[in-house]
Protein backbone atom coordinates (compact mmCIF):
# COMPACT_ATOMS: atom_id res chain seq x y z
CA UNK A 1 0.00 0.00 0.00
CA UNK A 2 1.35 3.43 -0.97
CA UNK A 3 2.25 6.04 1.64
CA UNK A 4 -0.68 8.25 0.59
CA UNK A 5 -3.10 5.33 1.01
CA UNK A 6 -1.69 4.55 4.46
CA UNK A 7 -2.28 8.17 5.41
CA UNK A 8 -5.90 7.94 4.29
CA UNK A 9 -6.45 4.70 6.23
CA UNK A 10 -4.98 6.33 9.31
CA UNK A 11 -7.27 9.31 8.73
CA UNK A 12 -10.30 7.00 8.60
CA UNK A 13 -9.29 5.27 11.84
CA UNK A 14 -8.71 8.63 13.53
CA UNK A 15 -12.12 9.84 12.39
CA UNK A 16 -13.78 6.79 13.96
CA UNK A 17 -11.86 7.27 17.22
CA UNK A 18 -12.71 10.97 17.34
CA UNK A 19 -16.41 10.35 16.82
CA UNK A 20 -16.46 7.82 19.66
CA UNK A 21 -14.56 10.21 21.92
CA UNK A 22 -16.87 13.16 21.13
CA UNK A 23 -20.13 11.25 21.55
CA UNK A 24 -20.70 12.42 25.15
CA UNK A 25 -20.23 16.05 24.11
CA UNK A 26 -22.85 15.76 21.39
CA UNK A 27 -25.29 14.17 23.82
CA UNK A 28 -24.69 17.08 26.20
CA UNK A 29 -25.44 19.62 23.47
CA UNK A 30 -28.67 17.84 22.55
CA UNK A 31 -29.70 17.54 26.21
CA UNK A 32 -29.04 21.24 26.79
CA UNK A 33 -31.05 22.30 23.74
CA UNK A 34 -34.01 20.22 24.92
CA UNK A 35 -33.65 21.61 28.45
CA UNK A 36 -33.85 25.12 26.98
CA UNK A 37 -36.93 24.01 24.98
CA UNK A 38 -35.07 24.63 21.72
CA UNK A 39 -36.71 21.61 20.14
CA UNK A 40 -36.27 22.60 16.50
CA UNK A 41 -32.57 23.28 17.03
CA UNK A 42 -32.21 19.97 18.89
CA UNK A 43 -33.81 18.04 16.04
CA UNK A 44 -31.60 19.78 13.46
CA UNK A 45 -28.49 19.00 15.51
CA UNK A 46 -29.49 15.35 15.89
CA UNK A 47 -30.15 15.06 12.15
CA UNK A 48 -26.77 16.57 11.22
CA UNK A 49 -24.90 14.46 13.77
CA UNK A 50 -26.41 11.13 12.77
CA UNK A 51 -26.00 11.88 9.08
CA UNK A 52 -22.29 12.38 9.73
CA UNK A 53 -21.72 9.25 11.81
CA UNK A 54 -23.85 7.07 9.52
CA UNK A 55 -21.26 7.51 6.75
CA UNK A 56 -18.44 6.22 8.98
CA UNK A 57 -20.63 3.37 10.26
CA UNK A 58 -21.29 2.21 6.71
CA UNK A 59 -17.64 2.51 5.66
CA UNK A 60 -16.51 0.52 8.68
CA UNK A 61 -18.40 -2.50 7.30
CA UNK A 62 -15.96 -2.84 4.40
CA UNK A 63 -13.18 -5.41 4.61
CA UNK A 64 -10.86 -3.38 2.38
CA UNK A 65 -10.04 0.02 3.80
CA UNK A 66 -8.72 1.30 0.45
CA UNK A 67 -12.31 1.23 -0.85
CA UNK A 68 -13.54 2.88 2.34
CA UNK A 69 -10.92 5.61 1.98
CA UNK A 70 -11.97 6.35 -1.61
CA UNK A 71 -15.63 6.65 -0.58
CA UNK A 72 -14.67 8.89 2.34
CA UNK A 73 -12.77 11.21 -0.01
CA UNK A 74 -15.76 11.39 -2.39
CA UNK A 75 -18.05 12.16 0.55
CA UNK A 76 -15.73 14.99 1.57
CA UNK A 77 -15.80 16.44 -1.97
CA UNK A 78 -19.60 16.24 -2.00
CA UNK A 79 -19.84 17.90 1.40
CA UNK A 80 -17.50 20.70 0.32
CA UNK A 81 -19.82 21.40 -2.61
CA UNK A 82 -23.05 21.35 -0.60
CA UNK A 83 -24.15 17.92 -1.86
CA UNK A 84 -25.76 15.40 0.50
CA UNK A 85 -24.03 12.02 0.31
CA UNK A 86 -25.71 8.80 1.48
CA UNK A 87 -24.21 5.31 1.78
CA UNK A 88 -26.03 2.00 2.08
CA UNK A 89 -23.64 -0.96 2.40
CA UNK A 90 -24.68 -4.50 3.35
CA UNK A 91 -21.51 -6.39 2.43
CA UNK A 92 -17.87 -6.49 3.54
CA UNK A 93 -16.81 -6.88 -0.12
CA UNK A 94 -14.49 -9.65 1.05
CA UNK A 95 -14.66 -11.66 -2.17
CA UNK A 96 -15.36 -9.19 -4.96
CA UNK A 97 -14.58 -10.66 -8.39
CA UNK A 98 -12.35 -7.75 -9.44
CA UNK A 99 -9.23 -6.19 -7.96
CA UNK A 100 -9.49 -3.35 -5.44
CA UNK A 101 -7.86 -1.02 -7.98
CA UNK A 102 -10.47 -1.91 -10.60
CA UNK A 103 -13.32 -1.57 -8.09
CA UNK A 104 -12.10 1.87 -7.02
CA UNK A 105 -11.70 2.92 -10.65
CA UNK A 106 -15.23 1.75 -11.42
CA UNK A 107 -17.06 3.29 -8.48
CA UNK A 108 -14.79 6.35 -8.40
CA UNK A 109 -15.63 7.25 -12.01
CA UNK A 110 -19.34 6.69 -11.40
CA UNK A 111 -19.30 8.97 -8.35
CA UNK A 112 -17.26 11.64 -10.16
CA UNK A 113 -19.82 11.58 -12.95
CA UNK A 114 -22.63 11.92 -10.38
CA UNK A 115 -20.84 14.80 -8.64
CA UNK A 116 -20.39 16.71 -11.90
CA UNK A 117 -24.04 16.23 -12.81
CA UNK A 118 -25.29 17.29 -9.39
CA UNK A 119 -23.09 20.39 -9.24
CA UNK A 120 -24.88 21.79 -12.30
CA UNK A 121 -28.37 21.07 -10.91
CA UNK A 122 -30.50 23.85 -9.41
CA UNK A 123 -32.66 21.59 -7.23
CA UNK A 124 -31.92 19.36 -4.23
CA UNK A 125 -28.38 18.02 -4.49
CA UNK A 126 -28.11 14.39 -3.39
CA UNK A 127 -25.95 11.37 -4.23
CA UNK A 128 -26.80 7.87 -3.01
CA UNK A 129 -24.43 4.91 -3.12
CA UNK A 130 -25.65 1.35 -2.57
CA UNK A 131 -23.38 -1.69 -2.41
CA UNK A 132 -25.16 -5.02 -1.96
CA UNK A 133 -24.13 -8.66 -1.94
CA UNK A 134 -26.66 -10.97 -3.57
CA UNK A 135 -26.68 -14.77 -3.79
CA UNK A 136 -24.69 -14.93 -7.02
CA UNK A 137 -23.48 -11.37 -7.57
CA UNK A 138 -22.53 -7.97 -6.20
CA UNK A 139 -24.74 -4.98 -7.03
CA UNK A 140 -23.44 -1.42 -7.01
CA UNK A 141 -25.62 1.59 -7.75
CA UNK A 142 -24.79 5.29 -7.87
CA UNK A 143 -27.74 7.69 -8.00
CA UNK A 144 -27.78 11.45 -8.24
CA UNK A 145 -30.36 14.18 -8.51
CA UNK A 146 -30.00 16.29 -11.61
CA UNK A 147 -31.32 16.96 -15.07
CA UNK A 148 -32.45 13.85 -16.89
CA UNK A 149 -30.21 12.32 -19.54
CA UNK A 150 -31.44 12.17 -23.09
CA UNK A 151 -32.15 8.65 -24.29
CA UNK A 152 -29.81 9.00 -27.27
CA UNK A 153 -26.98 10.13 -25.00
CA UNK A 154 -27.42 7.13 -22.68
CA UNK A 155 -26.64 4.85 -25.62
CA UNK A 156 -23.52 6.83 -26.56
CA UNK A 157 -22.09 7.86 -23.20
CA UNK A 158 -19.93 4.76 -22.69
CA UNK A 159 -17.99 5.45 -25.89
CA UNK A 160 -14.50 6.96 -25.39
CA UNK A 161 -14.53 10.71 -25.89
CA UNK A 162 -18.31 11.16 -25.80
CA UNK A 163 -19.24 14.82 -25.23
CA UNK A 164 -22.61 16.14 -24.13
CA UNK A 165 -24.27 19.34 -25.40
CA UNK A 166 -22.35 21.49 -22.93
CA UNK A 167 -19.06 20.20 -24.32
CA UNK A 168 -18.20 18.20 -21.21
CA UNK A 169 -16.37 14.92 -21.80
CA UNK A 170 -18.12 12.04 -20.05
CA UNK A 171 -16.94 9.08 -22.10
CA UNK A 172 -13.42 8.64 -20.77
CA UNK A 173 -14.43 7.70 -17.20
CA UNK A 174 -17.62 5.89 -18.18
CA UNK A 175 -15.81 4.04 -20.96
CA UNK A 176 -13.37 2.74 -18.34
CA UNK A 177 -16.27 1.66 -16.11
CA UNK A 178 -17.93 -0.17 -18.99
CA UNK A 179 -14.67 -1.93 -19.92
CA UNK A 180 -14.09 -3.18 -16.36
CA UNK A 181 -17.67 -4.41 -16.01
CA UNK A 182 -17.68 -6.22 -19.36
CA UNK A 183 -14.27 -7.82 -18.71
CA UNK A 184 -15.74 -9.59 -15.69
CA UNK A 185 -19.01 -10.69 -17.26
CA UNK A 186 -21.05 -7.99 -15.57
CA UNK A 187 -23.64 -5.57 -16.84
CA UNK A 188 -24.38 -1.89 -16.40
CA UNK A 189 -27.78 -0.22 -16.68
CA UNK A 190 -28.77 3.44 -16.64
CA UNK A 191 -32.14 4.85 -15.59
CA UNK A 192 -32.76 8.60 -15.84
CA UNK A 193 -36.20 9.95 -14.92
CA UNK A 194 -37.93 12.28 -12.45
CA UNK A 195 -34.75 14.36 -12.08
CA UNK A 196 -32.72 11.38 -10.90
CA UNK A 197 -30.11 9.31 -12.72
CA UNK A 198 -28.97 5.89 -11.52
CA UNK A 199 -26.10 3.75 -12.79
CA UNK A 200 -26.55 0.13 -11.72
CA UNK A 201 -23.65 -2.33 -12.00
CA UNK A 202 -23.98 -6.07 -11.44
CA UNK A 203 -20.85 -8.22 -11.10
CA UNK A 204 -21.19 -12.01 -10.94
CA UNK A 205 -19.32 -13.76 -8.14
CA UNK A 206 -16.32 -15.87 -9.04
CA UNK A 207 -17.36 -19.31 -10.23
CA UNK A 208 -20.95 -18.23 -10.83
Amino acid sequence: MKYEQLEKVAELNNTIKTQRHDFAQHVQVIYSLIKLECYVEAMEYIEKYFKEISIITELNKLENKEIAVLLLSKQARAQNNGIDFELDIDTRLKSIPISVIQFNSMIGNLIDNALDATLNYDGTKLIKIKIKELVDSFAVSVSNTGYELQRDNIKKMFAPGFTNKKGKHMGLGLSSVNKIVKQHGGKIEVISKNNQTTFMVTLPKLGE
